[in-house]
C-alpha cells in the first residue's frame, strides 16, 4: 500500500469503518511509514478531542448572556443583492 492510498483510508481506520483485512493492510503500511503514522496519531487525537467536546457543560446563564451580548451589538448595514 502506498502513502496516498493509506492517507485516503486513515480516517476510516480511526473511526473503525474498515474491515479486518483492510485495517490490516493500512496498519502494515503504518508500521513502516513514520509520516503516515504521525498523520494517524494526529487524526486519532483530534477525533478523541471532538468526542469529549460535547461532554462540557456550559455555565448556567451562558445562553442568556450570549443572546443579550449579541443583541447589544450594532447590526451591520444591509447590502442590496446587486451590490454583493
Amino acid at each position: 500500500m502506498t502513502c496516498p492510498q493509506t492517507l485516503e483510508r486513515i480516517d476510516e481506520l480511526v473511526s473503525g469503518e474498515l474491515s479486518v483485512e483492510e485495517a490490516t493492510d493500512v496498519e502494515r503500511h503504518l508500521e513502516g511509514c513514520a509520516t503516515c503514522e504521525a498523520r494517524r496519531r494526529e487524526l486519532a487525537a483530534t477525533v478523541s478531542l471532538l468526542r469529549r467536546a460535547g461532554d462540557e457543560s456550559l455555565p448556567e446563564m451562558f445562553s442568556a448572556g450570549l443572546h443579550a451580548r449579541l443583541m447589544s451589538e450594532p447590526r451591520p448595514p444591509r447590502v442590496a443583492l446587486e451590490e454583493r
